[in-house]
């Protein structure tokens, strides 16, 4: 179901993580503003993922944690009214054991 608050202006920013957990987009700029989202996709034989705002600092959305289904995709919500504009680090886990880090990508907040 659509946000109803969301301006029909949003973007949807896609971040594809590759099936060794690269993202392709680092950093991700969405616009607070507008009400952008960021759809993170896992690369067609890649994840599960998992992704954590977790480096010392809140993340820009209402979730902290996004769990990518494998060849799959999760979705934002859009950047939080509380969040600072600024950028937010995150980063890319497997999401089956050993659950190893990937990568730390970023997303700016506008």
């Amino acid at each position: 179901m659509a946000d109803p608050t969301q301006s029909p202006d949003a973007a949807v920013v896609q971040v594809i993580i590759s099936t060794t957990g690269q993202a392709d987009l680092s950093p991700a700029r969405v616009n607070k503003q507008r009400g952008d989202i960021v759809m993170w996709r896992a690369e067609s034989g890649g994840g599960p993922w998992r992704l954590t705002f977790d480096k010392g600092q809140c993340t820009p959305f209402r979730e902290a944690v996004f769990d990518v289904p494998a060849n799959g995709v999760v979705v934002s919500n859009k950047v939080h009214e509380t969040a600072s504009t600024g950028r937010y680090s995150y980063r890319i886990r497997r999401g089956t054991p050993p659950f190893d880090e990937t990568q730390d990508p970023d997303i700016d907040v506008e």
